[in-house]
């Protein structure tokens, strides 16, 4: 509207104006009355050069355009996050020169100490390698023996020794070629009747033998089964030996002496024999006999409930580990077999030596 009101007066003709025709009082005759505003800005118009009411004219527009713009613009609230890094300071690091420390040598004094013997306790369980092993003809020597140890050895061993000298020296104990590890063992020899005829001296020329190999860090306990227990004494002393005895040579001298009184009796039961032996709690049991026991099973009954050992881990393992050993004479090989297996040991049946 504003737009036409204002080309409005430019489109109209004007009539071109005689000087001399004209005058005032003929105009307010011929035209109308016109208001003083619209006669104001006709004469502003026609003063007014042409460039400048295009330029107007152009603002105008301008100004209609942008406000038409501005008013399509979404009136959401917009969300501007702004961020920014802060320039703090860094802080350099400073270089520390070496300092060299002037340290006086110490002199370290030297100990002296005495070496400390390690025993070495060996194998204690080998029995179930070889649960029988005759002992080659030619006599009694232990060069004549093999054990289940020496079969082990050949089988582990560098150079086919493996463990078959675990058991000289501190390592452990040897009886008629039967090995087992530890420090601690009870000899256990039938001396009934049936042992006579050589059979008893024989046997006990070989548990001497054995008692001497052992050393001095390791001990020994004997006893003799009949009817009774003959437990080991040392004379002049009329009571047993309450435990084993180291292996000393003054031991050893003393039981050899106790040894040489044994008398040989009737029966052969190694209930009593056997309990103290299992009580003791040594490293191994050695039992030599030449025959049947005669005490109606009642050694492997006790072995049975006395002799065993539970663990939640490794399951039942025996308390004590017993090796037996028949000699001369083959009757008792079913017990002897049947203790061994059952308690970690070894049997062994020792042939009579060919004349």
């Amino acid at each position: 509207k504003i737009l036409r009101d204002l080309l409005q007066p430019l489109e109209e003709p004007m009539s071109p104006i005689d000087d001399k025709s004209f005058s005032p009082a003929a105009a307010r005759e011929d035209e109308p009355i016109e208001r003083a505003g619209t006669l104001s800005l006709r004469r502003f118009l026609a003063k007014t050069p042409g460039w400048l009411i295009s330029t107007v004219v152009h603002l105008v527009l301008f100004l209609l355009l942008a406000i038409c713009t501005f008013a399509t613009v979404d009136d959401s609230a917009k969300v501007f996050v702004l961020g920014g890094v802060a320039n703090e300071p860094v802080e350099e690091l400073m270089e520390l020169e070496p300092v060299m420390l002037d340290a006086e040598p110490v002199e370290m004094e030297s100990i002296s100490t005495e070496a400390i013997a390690v025993v070495d306790p060996g194998m204690a369980n080998l029995g179930e390698m070889a649960s029988f092993t005759p002992v080659a003809d030619g006599g009694l020597s232990l060069d004549n023996f093999d054990s289940t140890t020496s079969e082990i050895g050949l089988m582990m061993g560098e150079s086919g020794q493996g463990m078959t000298d675990f058991a000289k020296g501190a390592g452990g104990a040897e009886f008629f070629g039967v090995k087992a590890g530890g420090r601690k063992f009870i000899f256990i020899v039938d001396s009934s009747k049936s042992m006579n005829g050589g059979k008893f001296d024989a046997a006990c020329e070989e548990l001497m033998y054995a008692i001497r190999r052992l050393s001095n860090e390791q001990f020994f306990y004997i006893i003799f089964f009949d009817r009774d227990a003959a437990r080991m004494t040392f004379l002049p002393n009329k009571e047993p030996e309450p435990r084993p005895v180291r292996a000393t040579a003054a031991n050893i001298r003393l039981a050899e002496q106790w040894v040489r009184t044994i008398e040989l009796e009737l029966r052969t039961d190694p209930f009593d024999a056997v309990e103290f032996a299992v009580k003791a709690l040594p490293d191994a049991i050695y039992i030599l006999t030449d025959g049947k026991f005669t005490d109606r099973g009642m050694t492997e009954r006790w072995l049975k409930k006395n002799n065993k050992l539970e663990d939640p881990i490794d399951g039942i393992y025996p308390k004590v580990v017993i090796h037996t050993i028949g000699f001369w004479q083959p009757d008792g090989e079913p017990t002897l077999t049947a203790i061994a297996k059952e308690y970690g040991g070894t049997y062994r049946f020792v042939p009579r030596p060919k004349k």
